[in-house]
């Protein structure tokens, strides 16, 4: 009876974080279009300004909210930050473990401030970075040793 251990292959770490960068891409872009739906009536204030500092106005609560939900949320950055994944992980490279922590950080301090919410599903692309990581770095050390 053989026992053989499989070697982990280049693309597999490179596939986990283009897998997360799509993750990231799509859910952000799924965020932003609900919220242009869910608040088609807040836009026209928005567009035309409404929003700006002006101390002799009462604040509307819903136009900030659909604000936060869409242009002052975190989806644009987090559309970047998918990008530059999913180009990292087709040049066969995985983003620095770092990324996957301060994530972590986000998702964590944001679902505990507000239950249920987004921050949760983070959790998902964070989990393949994290794998990403050490699959390319079991790799380089199964390398060194070769």
């Amino acid at each position: 009876m053989s026992t053989t251990t499989a070697q982990p292959t280049d693309s597999r770490p490179a596939t986990l974080t283009t897998v997360a960068g799509w993750f990231m891409v799509v859910t952000a872009l799924a965020h932003s279009i609900v919220g242009i739906f869910m608040f088609a009536g807040e836009w026209p204030k928005i567009l035309t300004g409404e929003l700006q500092w002006d101390m002799t106005v009462t604040r509307d609560f819903q136009t900030h909210l659909a604000f936060w939900f869409v242009p002052g949320s975190f989806a644009l950055p987090t559309i970047i930050l998918g990008l530059v994944a999913i180009s990292r992980g087709r040049e066969g490279r995985t983003l620095p473990v770092y990324v996957a922590w301060i994530l972590l950080a986000d998702a964590i301090v944001g679902g505990w401030m507000v239950f249920p919410s987004g921050h949760v599903w983070g959790l998902i692309p964070i989990t393949l970075l994290f794998i990403a990581h050490h699959r390319a770095k079991r790799l380089r050390n199964a390398t060194a040793l070769s």
